[in-house]
């Protein structure tokens, strides 16, 4: 039924279509170029002191600091974030957007806080302080624009997901997704000549870029991406939505990790925006089993992502 839904959405969608296949054209052509077998980073290469795992703004500290203590009201949380004026202001524009669709316009953070609740404001406020960190990274090879959109359409497919089930924090599972792909964000910076070699590969071999990326980097994107959250200080629930969204699951994994998960991978099946994987990750049936919505509840969330991706992902990637 997944597969019917997402032939019927690019018969909707022609345009879409027309862009996959160009792109697969593009790598079809490439497909016969050399590999250079000497470049590999060494297994763990880039957890080394050589390599530091980046920090984040002290803003970012704390934010997270407030969220974890009890005593800190939604107008606390506002007070920080205001010392930021442009984290200030984007948040403003997405709290003020058609995404949440409230009545009023919002003026101040406190309203913001009051509005959509501190725990929303916060989880916004750490989503775009990580995003701003990098939104400098730049690689010749790989569409930022477009991997921003496929990162805000994850997140807003999770939380569209959440919707429909109990006991699924909306607010985790959307920064999870936008977050879910922060590792390979690191590799692009740190080893873009590798990133370009785990490409070439991956086109030549017909397989996905995460099972490349162990041969050149020790472990995939979405083990780093775990790292670096472990690192920020962030919730083992979090970071489990990071590293887990390429799994093979034995067992069913909890349901937030189903969301994030089944969320990615409808990204990849429609093509809203380009992580960088070149081939159609099959389906993990024990992922969604752990969901446990019914395939009619997939067209009207993409739907939704589809409305308002576009508009959001300017506030996080301008």
């Amino acid at each position: 039924a997944l597969y019917d839904l997402c032939e019927e959405w690019y018969d909707a969608s022609p345009e879409r279509l027309a862009t996959l296949l160009d792109r697969h054209k593009a790598l079809a052509a490439k497909k016969n170029e050399p590999i250079d077998p000497g470049i590999s980073a060494a297994p763990e290469a880039l957890l080394s002191d050589a390599v530091k795992l980046p920090s984040l703004p002290q803003i970012y500290s704390e934010i997270t600091a407030a969220v974890n203590n009890p005593k800190c009201s939604g107008k606390d949380i506002a007070e920080i974030v205001s010392k930021d004026t442009s984290l200030s202001a984007t948040l403003l524009k997405i709290v003020n957007s058609a995404y949440y669709g409230l009545a009023e316009r919002v003026e101040s953070l406190a309203y913001a806080a009051m509005a959509l609740g501190s725990r929303q404001v916060s989880s916004l406020a750490l989503g775009i302080t990580v995003v701003n960190h990098f939104k400098g990274i730049d690689n010749p090879k790989a569409d930022m624009e477009s991997f921003w959109r496929h990162s805000v359409a994850t997140a807003i497919a999770a939380k569209t997901l959440a919707g429909y089930l109990e006991g699924v924090d909306p607010e985790r599972v959307f920064i999870g997704g936008l977050l879910h792909d922060i590792g390979w964000l690191v590799f692009l910076h740190t080893c873009p000549e590798e990133c370009n070699q785990v490409f070439h590969k991956s086109r030549m071999l017909g397989v996905n870029l995460f099972l490349v990326e162990k041969k050149y980097f020790g472990l995939t994107h979405a083990e780093f991406g775990s790292r670096l959250a472990e690192n920020w200080n962030l919730s083992e629930n979090l970071t489990a939505l990071i590293r887990c969204h390429h799994d093979r699951f034995r067992t069913p994994p909890s349901r937030e990790v189903a969301v994030v998960y089944a969320a990615n991978w409808l990204m990849d099946a429609i093509g809203i925006g380009f992580s960088g994987e070149q081939m159609m990750p099959r389906l993990d049936m024990a992922a969604w089993d752990a969901l446990g919505v019914s395939p009619s509840v997939i067209s009207p969330t993409v739907k939704q992502v589809d409305r308002q991706v576009m508009e959001t992902v300017r506030f996080f990637h301008e």
